[in-house]
Parts: C-alpha cells; sequence; structure tokens
C-alpha cells in the first residue's frame, strides 16, 4: 500500500482480498466445490480468535457484548468474527477428503401478526419446522415487514434454533435517542444468519425482535422465515 506494508488495519476491505485468495487456493485444489461447499468448509477450519471478545469490550459498540457461541454442531461462532479466522492451510488439508454436499433444500414458513408492535421487552414468533423436508442446516433467513419506522439501530434481532442455540444477527445500540435511516427497507427486509451451520433443522424455530426506543414504534406485519440446507 503506497509502496509501503501496512502493519495495522482492519475492515471488510483487507478482509475480502485476504478471504478471496485463500477460496481462490482451495478451489485450485478442488475446482468442482461449489460456493455451498467453499463456506461448510471455512466453517469447519477457522480459528477462534479473540476468546474473552476484549476487542468488543474496549470498542463498546452497541449496547450488547457478543460472547462465542458453541453451536449444537460443536461449531464456534460470534456475530463480529463470525466463524473465526480464516485458515488456509487448513482449508487445504480438509479438501483433501471432503465430501460434496447434497443438493440444496430450502423451507419456508410465514407468520403474519397484523402490525403489532415491538416492544422494550421483545417479541417472540414461533416457526414450526417439525416436517421440513431439510435435516441439516447451512443458513438461515428471517424477512421482516414492518410499518411505522425507520430506526433500524433500535433493534436487537435474535434466532432460536430447536436445539436451543440462540444467536443475535443485530443489536440495538441501547440510545434513547434513535438514529433515522431514511433509506431502510420495511418490506421484506433480511437478516442472515450463519451460526446454525451442521445443526438439525427439524422442531421449532424462534425469532425475537426487541426496540429499545418506545418513543420511536415500529409494527411488525409478518415474518418471512427461510432454511437453507440439506
Amino acid at each position: 500500500f503506497d509502496n509501503n506494508y501496512v502493519h495495522y488495519t482492519q475492515g471488510t476491505s483487507f478482509a475480502a482480498p485476504i478471504v478471496s485468495g485463500c477460496i481462490a487456493l482451495l478451489l485450485s485444489q478442488r475446482n468442482e466445490l461449489t460456493w455451498r461447499d467453499v463456506k461448510e468448509i471455512i466453517s469447519l477450519t477457522c480459528k477462534k480468535v479473540d476468546s474473552n471478545v476484549l476487542t468488543e469490550r474496549n470498542y463498546a459498540v452497541d449496547s450488547t457484548i457478543s460472547e462465542w457461541v458453541v453451536n449444537a454442531a460443536g461449531r464456534n461462532y460470534n456475530i463480529n468474527f463470525g466463524y473465526g479466522l480464516i485458515d488456509a492451510n487448513a482449508m487445504l488439508v480438509k479438501a483433501e477428503t471432503y465430501t460434496l454436499l447434497p443438493p440444496e433444500a430450502t423451507n419456508e414458513k410465514v407468520q403474519i401478526l397484523n402490525d403489532v408492535q415491538i416492544t422494550g421487552n421483545g417479541n417472540e414468533v414461533e416457526f414450526d419446522f417439525s416436517n421440513t423436508n431439510i435435516n441439516t442446516v447451512e443458513h438461515v433467513q428471517a424477512y421482516i415487514t414492518l410499518s411505522g419506522s425507520k430506526y433500524p439501530y433500535d433493534f436487537t434481532m435474535r434466532f432460536i434454533s430447536p436445539s436451543g442455540t440462540s444467536i443475535d444477527s443485530m443489536n440495538g445500540d441501547g440510545s434513547h435517542i434513535s438514529e433515522e435511516v431514511p433509506l431502510f427497507i420495511t418490506n421484506d427486509f433480511p437478516i442472515l444468519c450463519e451460526g446454525f451451520r451442521g445443526e438439525s433443522a427439524i422442531g421449532t424455530w424462534k425469532f425475537f425482535m426487541k426496540d429499545d426506543n418506545a418513543s420511536t414504534p415500529s409494527y411488525l406485519s409478518n415474518i418471512r422465515f427461510v432454511i437453507h440446507g440439506h
């Protein structure tokens, strides 16, 4: 960078090319891997970093300290680090014996909520996937339709799997002063969570949503919950 080595920086602008390079190396060894297989291998080989989440404790970017979670498949996950630090060598070793994933399957449920207000204590919505065609989770998504406000920084959003794994995908800023985002999409707004990879999809899934600031109320019209897996 500018004819010098960069010794300190952070952010997606530097993470993306490093991860892309690791993936290119992986595909040079196993070019039949799909994007799904690449994500699976990354999740299985990452190194856990910052076990005591000192980064978040020091910077305090929101109202919640997001600890590492071990999901029901035994994989470490953190909202800030994902599955951890990418490990190119471990990816190549795993690829030597890795078996391709079966074809992808998706299953979707919708809950119509008729503009119920999102409270400071939170609203929990359940989705019954006891008869799903998916055995193993790859990732889950919630598509949220809201009315009433454009203050997404007030929201906490949490997924809870049938196995009891609880993962926040978004944390409210904890402020009593709301920051409006005029371009915030309130119709079918997508929230994705990768943290349940490897878990069973079968059973009751829950989606929890809380609003930090009652003075700028928001209302849930419906939630569309989608499981992707095999």
